[in-house]
């Protein structure tokens, strides 16, 4: 986030372009995304959102008192504090923008995290073992007899009756 505004994204492409074509001996005028491409290495706006949000999902995993949790609460504390105290908010859209707009690259980092967690359904799974020959089986298994034709077609009607009924 903070590299692209000061246009540290372009320098990293420009370098990684220049070591591409050192690398594959490509020359000065292939595009550089084909030479990405041929390398399997992506572009560095790629790499740095991955490695963003890497380490953001990172943070969720810190307990409660790491040093890096505790400044991200204390840090949003003081953001609610001085939302609530503060009187030049007169209207919805520049409380909602001042809400979305991370002060601290810390803060820009956990409300990443946010952003890839609020749509996840999270399943709480049983540490018991679970044999998996335990539970029974409630199928039936018929072969038929007739030709691979009649057989199709006894399939297929099999098909849609289950069909139906789920309907």
């Amino acid at each position: 986030m903070g590299w692209a505004v000061c246009g540290g994204r372009y320098s990293y492409q420009s370098l990684q372009n220049e070591a591409l074509r050192l690398v594959l001996e490509a020359f000065r005028e292939s595009p550089s995304q084909a030479i990405e491409i041929e390398a399997s290495i992506p572009p560095p706006k790629i790499r740095f959102e991955k490695l963003c949000n890497s380490y953001a999902l990172k943070i969720l995993k810190f307990k409660e008192n790491h040093a890096i949790k505790k400044a991200y609460i204390k840090e949003n504390d003081k953001d609610k504090d001085e939302l609530a105290t503060s009187s030049c908010f007169n209207s919805k859209n520049s409380i909602i923008s001042h809400l979305l707009q991370p002060k601290t690259q810390l803060l820009s980092l956990v409300s990443r995290a946010q952003q890839l967690v609020q749509n996840w359904r999270i399943k709480k799974i049983s540490l018991k073992w679970q044999k998996p020959w335990s539970p029974p089986i409630s199928a039936s298994f018929f072969i038929s007899k007739n030709s691979k034709e009649k057989a199709v077609q006894e399939h297929l009607r099999l098909i849609e009756n289950l069909q139906e009924s789920l309907k």
